[in-house]
């Protein structure tokens, strides 16, 4: 005979025989204002909008996003940690509101200021004239 073993969201002690299950559950019931009030918003490589309530493939293909409040940026790193994604930021280090682009040479997350300079930069370097 063997006994399963349970796991008990913190937040509505609901039971749950897989750890990764009860965390993904628990995330989405701790920040579900961040998803109602769309405080945090991703991006696609085509600049269509991904949806924050399925953030395991949103995370995989995001290349921007925007973090309007500090439990949005919470939510992004809690969500990133668990389905195993590198290169986001910090929550700690989000600057709210701010344009974070994807480099895809260092395989990270920047803000668009930091994204944007290096961009000049490469325009200064090989004589480019930036147009929009």
């Amino acid at each position: 005979m063997y006994s399963v073993e349970r796991y008990i969201c913190e937040v509505d002690e609901k039971e749950f025989e897989d750890e990764s299950e009860c965390l993904k559950y628990e995330l989405t019931l701790k920040y579900g204002d961040v998803i109602k009030n769309n405080e945090l918003q991703l991006w696609d490589n085509e600049f269509k909008p991904m949806s924050i309530t399925n953030m395991e493939h949103s995370l995989e293909y995001a290349m921007y996003f925007k973090c309007f409040t500090e439990a949005a940026a919470n939510y992004m790193c809690d969500m990133a940690y668990e389905f195993g994604y590198c290169g986001y930021p910090y929550a700690s280090d989000v600057k709210l509101g701010e344009l974070y682009v994807f480099d895809e040479d260092d395989e990270e997350f920047v803000s668009f200021s930091v994204f944007s300079k290096r961009v000049i930069e490469i325009a200064k370097a090989f004589n480019l004239k930036l147009e929009e």
